[in-house]
């Protein structure tokens, strides 16, 4: 239902979004980008076999040197799907969920592999997100994947639906090697409210990091910051005033402050003093002090944008319409390059990803487009 009401309203927009020239800082066109799309993995469910599910949305793991991109879902539960970002090579692996349940009866879990929350090689573990089989997932479990041994061994309990609550769920941060720790944001709906937890989890236990209530749903994230230790919360609302949730993981501090109305993309800067938003709904990209959460400047780009990141010192907006390189300092366009001159058939780039090494993971909501771009 959302992402058909996201379709027709980026259809809707889409005409006046091509009217939108981007200029450089001195007011000139922005140049054209050239690219290669060095390969297309397909996000179609029911095409080929083992059919896999792009849901939750892809994202780095194994220290940024992995794109978690699927899962198997209905035609193997176990399956996890990698795609190596130098290399571009695709890896299927396929977790012992089905052991793990057999063995542990008493548990009642699914052994639907719902997110790859953590996975790092060089230590050999993996953290999966289980459900159990009750209605409306009433609990949500992290195992733990060694896999050196291949075996899961231990489930530990994340968050459990209460008799007031609508709904519980939990999502990747990152992880944290120095700790062996998987970080995860833990929500739950209850009365109108949205009660989130920052928690870290360790081979044997869960130990809370930070708490915090919000007004609305948090969405389109959270987003790691694995050089200064932090993750964003942000909320996502349409009509309200919504904000984000600055989580300070070595202190457990939180800074609030406001963000732009639906934020699908978001960006820490390299050098930690500064965070980008892009809200959806007045196409603008806002740089906020991370120190005050003072919006320090708000630009207006025009496009649905639903990535941010970085290629060099670029600032990087995925639209629908365009991508775009940006100057950190002024927002002024540094190059540009047609969405559909990657991906002729898309209508909305949701889920996309900005890679190291300037590739482009465009996602179309069936195929992720790897593109190269070419600076």
């Amino acid at each position: 239902m959302r992402r058909a009401a996201a379709v027709a309203w980026v259809v809707a927009c889409a005409a006046w979004a091509d009217e939108v020239q981007p200029k450089d800082a001195g007011g000139a066109l922005a140049r054209q980008l050239q690219f290669q799309v060095k390969k297309v993995v397909s996000l179609e469910a029911h095409t080929t076999q083992p059919s896999f599910y792009s849901d939750p949305r892809p994202h780095l793991v194994d220290r940024d040197r992995a794109l978690y991109y699927g899962r198997g879902a209905f035609h193997g539960p176990g399956l996890v799907y990698l795609l190596d970002v130098k290399t571009l090579e695709e890896r299927i692996l396929e977790a012992p969920t089905a052991a793990f349940v057999a063995q542990n009866p008493k548990l009642v879990i699914h052994p639907v592999v719902e997110d790859l929350l953590c996975y790092d090689r060089a230590d050999g573990w993996a953290a999966l997100l289980l459900n159990d089989t009750a209605p409306q997932h009433k609990k949500v479990y992290l195992a733990w994947w060694n896999l050196a041994e291949n075996r899961i061994s231990t489930a530990l309990l994340l968050g459990e639906q209460g008799p007031k609550d609508h709904w519980v769920a939990a999502h990747s941060i990152g992880y944290l090697p120095e700790r062996g720790e998987c970080v995860v944001q833990v929500a739950r709906s209850s009365g109108g409210k949205y009660d989130h937890s920052v928690v870290a989890v360790g081979r044997e236990a869960v130990r809370t990091i930070a708490t915090f209530e919000g007004n609305f749903i948090a969405s389109h994230g959270p987003y790691f910051d694995a050089a200064h230790q932090r993750a964003m919360v942000t909320e996502i609302s349409e009509d309200g005033s919504p904000n984000g949730y600055l989580v300070d993981l070595a202190s457990g501090g939180v800074r609030t402050f406001p963000i732009p109305q639906l934020v699908y993309g978001f960006t820490f800067d390299p050098d930690g003093r500064t965070l980008y938003a892009y809200g959806v709904k007045a196409r603008e990209l806002w740089a906020i002090n991370a120190a005050t959460g003072a919006a320090v400047r708000r630009v207006r780009i025009g496009d649905i944008g639903h990535a941010l990141g970085w290629i060099g010192d670029s600032l990087v907006v995925v639209g629908n319409v365009r991508i775009h390189l940006l100057d950190r300092q002024t927002f002024g366009h540094r190059a540009q390059v047609g969405t559909r001159r990657i991906a002729p058939k898309s209508v909305n780039v949701e889920s996309s990803v900005v890679l190291p090494g300037a590739i482009i993971a465009l996602n179309d909501f069936y195929r992720l487009h790897l593109t190269h771009l070419e600076r």
